[in-house]
């Protein structure tokens, strides 16, 4: 192990020195994807899923005897039990420990001593901007036949309460670790902004510090920091230590008194109504002496000049009236903030190293308009004019692709697939430069993947977060089955759906699915679950005194087409139009579209690129310039879908025999 930790340490010397010297080259990514890969084997069995009660988040295994680290807005308080999900699926037990509310640190313990599987605690305190990490969870909650997704981010601040990176976390994902890139904990996701950028982690120092009171069961507030307190509130944050004259501030909390007057973060509260402060805690004294509503005067030095206020001090509600605001388990969302000047410094490396693998292919990248306005992406496949595309993307009769060189030609559909949401298109040429499609591909976790569009750079670079599955693609009749002596009875049959165009109608009894008596309403769910979308099913019906076969065709369930992680619109971080360079430049984070059609697909591999719904269509490539996918769905904040080649060639194939 500590041979392992050296090398891993000696490459990461090697790759920053590297990038400082702009020299960062594909075969030391190459290098890194197999130590990632090799990381996750170790990181994901140690994710697990939380629930308790009607919450729910993630977790992390961090001793063998099943010690696990989570935010405290997962659970309300200590001594509640614990449903915990582990990376095979298992369902155990366990309990609540301590828990600090203000920094949103807390401790679970599993019954039982194990052994688990586990990764050790890091150190926050040495984190540098910059730097390259990995976020596991489950965002969106526990999903079956779904590892805890990967994601690749690099830190991009450690300043005030939180570490901040933009490893995409989202809802599910809270207590879930953020770790290094030797699989050490680094920190604890808390929190997350609008933009894909606000990922705020709870420092894992705060958990070694305080593991006596966590593991004691304690559930406390940090009295240096009076946020918690039913008297006057100024407002602010203050770095928990005495400062040169002056308490220096470390947040100025929107909304409140401190930042109606004008107070900043950075600034030094220095006198409060003539009183000298000298550090926090002196400042927190002061003003708890005063009353709610009370005037006060603020001395501060900001930089060289010497200022002062009149601030009214309001008061806070208690804290069981704001507890009632932010159910357990929610993952907060904090309002937007200006990202000030955050430094790429990993990501604009790793972007520039994979620049000819996205440059080489972008001959074979064409924009796809049709409709009025709609546009996404298509990748030529044959030297001959196949193309494929998103195909709920594109709509009525009238399609163009336009080529690298702006020649435009005209389209048609010429196969249409559901199980993918793939559209075969063809035009009139010849010697078109098609793409590379794999063979195969023996995909890992955490190998990169670059989504390439119609510029030379990359849309994005990110990595395989979840290996390939099936994905909410299964056969919907649409009724409500109840028990009946003689098979299930339909309470009710849902419109528009294949039920409603068989003829099936409320009170019917169903007593045979294919030939196969059906017993209750659990059998005939597991007679009908194995069935795909497309499925003709032959039915045995009594209604009344008739007996009557009928046939269904399945359809997929309507919630199936969207997933439930997302709203239309999300944050992209270096998003582009069309795989060109949106009006805000490649660090524009500006919202992005989602894909209306994110699910029901037969098999996708997920990845964690950010890109716009209208970049799919495209290319995914691996390290070595293949294409080992086509980007299917822009799916939610934390991730993108993609059907594998192979797939995509059986289809192709298929067609160009028939």
């Amino acid at each position: 192990m500590r041979k392992m930790r050296t090398l891993v340490t000696l490459f990461l010397i090697s790759l920053a020195a590297r990038a400082q010297e702009g020299a960062l080259s594909l075969e030391q990514l190459k290098s890194f994807e197999e130590r990632l890969a090799k990381l996750t084997e170790k990181v994901v069995p140690a994710t697990v899923g939380l629930r308790i009660g009607a919450a729910g988040g993630s977790g992390v295994i961090v001793t063998k005897d099943g010690y696990v680290l989570t935010a405290a807005h997962v659970f309300g308080r200590p001594g509640l039990n614990v449903t915990m999900t582990l990376y095979d699926g298992r369902i155990v037990e366990g309990k609540t420990l301590g828990r600090m509310a203000d920094d949103d640190y807390g401790l679970v313990k599993l019954d039982g001593n194990g052994p688990w599987p586990f990764v050790e605690m890091g150190h926050s305190r040495s984190l540098k901007k910059g730097q390259l990490c990995i976020a596991t969870g489950h965002p969106g909650g526990v999903e079956p036949g779904r590892s805890a997704p990967l994601r690749l981010g690099t830190i991009l601040s450690t300043r005030g309460q939180w570490v901040r990176t933009d490893a995409i976390v989202d809802r599910g994902d809270s207590g879930g670790p953020l770790l290094d890139l030797e699989g050490r904990v680094i920190g604890i996701h808390s929190r997350i902004g609008s933009r894909t950028t606000q990922n705020m982690h709870i420092p894992v120092d705060h958990y070694r510090r305080e593991w006596k009171r966590l593991v004691a069961s304690e559930d406390w507030a940090d009295p240096a920091t009076a946020r918690w307190h039913d008297g006057p509130v100024l407002g602010v944050r203050g770095l928990p230590r005495r400062g040169r004259s002056g308490s220096r501030l470390e947040s100025v909390y929107d909304g409140l008194p401190a930042q109606k007057a004008g107070l900043e973060p950075d600034d030094y509260v220095v006198g409060i109504d003539g009183v000298k402060v000298d550090g926090w805690q002196d400042l927190s004294d002061e003003i708890q002496k005063k009353k709610a509503d009370q005037e006060v005067e603020i001395e501060i030095r900001r930089g060289s000049r010497s200022l002062k206020f009149l601030i009214t001090l309001a008061s806070r509600p208690k804290r069981a009236q704001r507890q009632r605001s932010q159910p357990a388990g929610e993952m907060p969302v904090v309002e937007d903030d200006d990202p000030g000047d955050i430094s790429f410094v990993g990501r604009d490396d790793i972007d520039k190293a994979f620049a000819p693998v996205s440059k080489d292919v972008d001959d074979s990248v064409v924009l796809v308009e049709s409709g009025t306005r709609k546009k996404v992406l298509g990748t030529v496949l044959t030297k001959d004019g196949w193309i494929v595309s998103k195909l709920s993307e594109i709509e009525g009769e009238e399609i163009t692709c336009t080529f690298e060189d702006g020649e435009e030609l005209a389209a048609t559909v010429a196969s249409k697939n559901t199980e993918y949401d793939l559209a075969f298109l063809k035009v009139d040429a010849k010697g078109l430069i098609p793409i590379r499609l794999a063979d195969q591909t023996a995909w890992k976790r955490g190998q990169w993947v670059v989504a390439a569009g119609r510029d030379d750079e990359p849309i994005n670079v990110g990595v395989v977060s979840v290996l390939p599955r099936r994905l909410n693609y299964r056969g919907y009749l649409g009724i409500r089955p109840e028990a009946h002596p003689d098979g299930v009875k339909i309470s009710e049959v849902v419109r528009d759906t294949a039920a409603a165009e068989a003829k099936l109608k409320n009170g019917d009894v169903i007593t045979e699915v294919n030939g196969v008596r059906v017993k209750n309403p659990e059998d005939f769910r597991a007679q009908m679950a194995s069935k795909d979308p497309g499925t003709r099913v032959r039915f045995s019906v009594r209604r009344g005194d008739e007996r009557l076969k009928l046939e269904a065709t399945l359809r997929l369930r309507p919630e199936d087409v969207r997933s439930a992680a997302g709203s239309q619109r999300d944050s992209g971080r270096n998003s582009r139009n069309n795989g060109r360079r949106s009006w805000g430049g490649r660090r524009s984070f500006g919202g992005s579209r989602l894909s209306a059609k994110r699910a029901g697909f037969k098999t996708v591999v997920q990845h964690d690129v950010v890109m716009n719904a209208a970049d799919c269509g495209g290319p995914l490539l691996n390290a070595s310039g293949q294409c080992i996918a086509i980007n299917i769905a822009r799916a939610a904040r934390y991730c993108t879908y993609a059907v594998p080649a192979p797939l995509v060639k059986t289809l192709l194939d298929e067609i160009r025999n028939k």
